[in-house]
């Protein structure tokens, strides 16, 4: 019984080791090169953000991240880093997918806002201590915890936004936590509200 016992705790262990040890090789290698994006449809794919947020804007601050973009046999999906050095809080994402011949498919663009047209959307002059006090003379309630302030994209409008949170009721039933509380999403180019909602999240 003893030596059953043995075998079978030998045999799990060498069967995790095997599982993980090739999860590792699959997911985690850091040194494999980037996807090779064909010429012409990176240059239609940088012509797209440079046509939403203009030449200059883009290459002052916008980057293909070459190891998060990805293809497949019927599309291409680009990833690039959106960071404005002087301005920290801004360190994100604007992402897409095209067809095989670089068109942009629809309702896939996210994090790009449309500078070109609007330059307003791009000045970025609100920061982390002015949105939290913008929420705090709207009078958003301190709430039970510090609030969650973060930088986002505002889909709705096509704009980036400051979301400031506050959290006014935790239920931990022990089998789930669950969290309420208000939202405020403010402008950081104007420093105006753009909307006031409850937010519900569930653990």
């Amino acid at each position: 019984m003893r030596n059953l016992l043995k075998y079978i705790f030998l045999l799990v262990t060498v069967s995790f080791t095997a599982l993980t040890g090739f999860s590792c090789s699959c997911s985690c290698d850091k040194n494999a090169p980037p996807v090779e994006i064909p010429a012409n449809i990176l240059e239609k794919a940088n012509a797209y953000i440079k046509g939403k947020v203009t030449e200059d804007f883009f290459n002052k601050y916008i980057t293909l991240d070459p190891w998060r973009t990805k293809s497949n046999i019927s599309s291409y999906y680009f990833l690039y880093r959106f960071i404005i050095p002087r301005k920290p809080f801004i360190n994100g994402l604007m992402e897409f997918s095209t067809d095989t011949l670089g068109k942009v498919r629809k309702n896939s663009p996210y994090g790009i806002p449309d500078i070109k047209s609007d330059p307003a959307k791009g000045i970025f002059n609100i920061d982390r201590a002015a949105a939290e006090q913008i929420a705090r003379k709207a009078g958003l309630a301190p709430g039970l915890k510090k609030w969650q302030i973060n930088f986002v994209w505002y889909k709705k409008l096509n704009l980036y936004a400051w979301s400031v949170r506050t959290t006014l009721e935790i239920i931990d039933d022990n089998f789930s936590v669950q969290a309420k509380g208000n939202e405020i999403l403010i402008d950081p180019n104007t420093g105006k509200i753009l909307e006031s909602a409850n937010w519900w999240d569930f653990k």
